[in-house]
């Protein structure tokens, strides 16, 4: 059996991650979306009443960036700001029932994705892989602190 060396798992995991980028951000543009609009979308879904604080954490963003998002998610009628009771300045975020209906087919494409990757491995390849690139994660983190 060939052991790849460490470089080669890198490579390998970037490319698949290219790919999954690719259909990725061809998926979300038929959906009229950008990678960082279905995140938030995605996080607010997840995070109902959620701030713009938590919001900009979640992306890695500036404030003032997330804002001109959040601001543009409304316009298009995906996310609604409501004033936080004990707070003059902070707006609690929730989808829309339009927000709702296209995270769902974030969703969705998160799924077809899932699928067409999942296809090329058998049962207990995939189960395998899961678990290794589990490991590989849990140690990363482990060294990275």
């Amino acid at each position: 059996m060939i052991v790849q060396n460490k470089t080669g798992i890198v490579h390998s995991i970037y490319q698949l991650a290219q790919i999954e980028q690719q259909n990725l951000n061809q998926h979300l543009k038929q959906l009229g979306l950008n990678p960082d609009q279905a995140r938030v979308l995605d996080y607010v879904q997840a995070h109902p009443g959620t701030n713009q604080r938590s919001v900009a954490t979640h992306l890695g963003r500036q404030a003032a960036s997330t804002s001109n998002l959040l601001t543009g998610l409304s316009q298009r009628g995906w996310l609604k700001r409501q004033p936080v009771k004990d707070s003059a300045r902070e707006k609690a975020l929730f989808l829309t029932i339009e927000g709702t209906k296209t995270a769902a087919q974030i969703a969705q494409t998160f799924n077809q994705l899932n699928t067409l990757f999942e296809q090329g491995l058998t049962t207990k390849q995939l189960d395998d892989l899961v678990a290794l690139l589990t490991q590989l994660t849990r140690y990363l983190e482990k060294v990275g602190d």
